[in-house]
């Protein structure tokens, strides 16, 4: 918590920049407020009175915003192309009863590319080459003419049920 005292809070540039410092790394207004050592009815009064303050506000939010979008689509990028991971390798020995560290090793780790991943990458980048869906185009005229042929099969045909037989 800040040395500031959040019954009086006065609004200077150091609080402005210390609160949306917070906001830029994700904190909530809430939080935000309570690191900075303001009560929330100051910063909403701050919000309201002072536009220089909304303003940064706004924009740290939006930066916030902007760097999760960036880290996201990194993500979806090494998810979808594989990459490499170093993890540590440690063996544990014991002498006389005592557990201690007989080898350290960092070994490279390979994540193969996932298939879902890379189809979602393609379909949102390129929609016209990659698609999800098949696309049938059918092309020419058409044509509502129907014709009807009789063709005589010598088979007696009944003209009524009177002439229908079992």
């Amino acid at each position: 918590m800040n040395e500031y005292n959040t019954a009086m809070a006065k609004y200077c540039d150091e609080i402005v920049q210390e609160i949306c410092g917070y906001l830029r790394t994700g904190d909530t207004q809430e939080a935000a407020c309570k690191k900075a050592g303001i009560g929330e009815e100051t910063f909403y009064g701050w919000q309201r009175e002072k536009t220089e303050f909304s303003e940064a506000v706004k924009a740290a939010k939006k930066e916030f915003l902007r760097n999760q979008y960036k880290d996201a689509v990194q993500s979806l990028y090494k998810r979808a192309t594989g990459y490499d991971v170093e993890e540590p390798e440690i063996t544990y020995g014991d002498k006389d009863g005592k557990p201690y560290i007989k080898q350290k090793k960092v070994r490279t780790k390979h994540i193969p590319a996932d298939p879902q991943a890379l189809k979602f990458l393609l379909t949102n980048l390129y929609p016209d080459d990659w698609q999800d869906k098949q696309r049938n185009e059918l092309t020419g005229s058409l044509s509502n003419r129907v014709t009807i042929e009789y063709v005589d099969s010598g088979i007696n045909l009944a003209h009524s049920e009177d002439e229908i037989t079992d």
